[in-house]
């Protein structure tokens, strides 16, 4: 297949995760918001595969964090423990999480092959 290394297993389903968080209504001093967006990154580490992660600009007057993650068919089932996980961490600093699936994620554009 185009644009995959040899040999590369493809697995039988993938899900696309968006997990993000903020500071709503800056009610989290800056400490309290380094501690919410680190552990909420802690938990994210492991059950699936971080493939990108985006923070606001320090200018921005707001907080906020977002992570791509990947879940191939063997970590679908740690999903569940995940989202409870993130919802207890948001319950602890009073902070919404959103969750976001894709399902079917589609590639628009790929490089040419050498």
């Amino acid at each position: 297949m185009p644009g995959r290394p040899p040999g590369r297993v493809l697995p039988l389903a993938v899900v696309i995760v968006y997990v993000s968080v903020g500071n709503d209504g800056l009610r989290l001093s800056q400490p309290q918001w380094a501690i919410f967006a680190t552990q909420a990154e802690g938990l994210l580490i492991g059950p699936g595969k971080i493939l990108s992660t985006w923070y606001s600009t320090p200018t921005a007057p707001w907080q906020s964090a977002c992570w791509r993650i990947e879940f191939d068919d063997q970590d679908m089932p740690g999903i569940p423990k995940l989202r409870d996980q993130l919802a207890n961490l948001a319950a602890r600093f009073s902070q919404p999480v959103h969750w976001d699936e894709v399902t079917r994620p589609k590639t628009i554009a790929t490089p040419d092959e050498p």
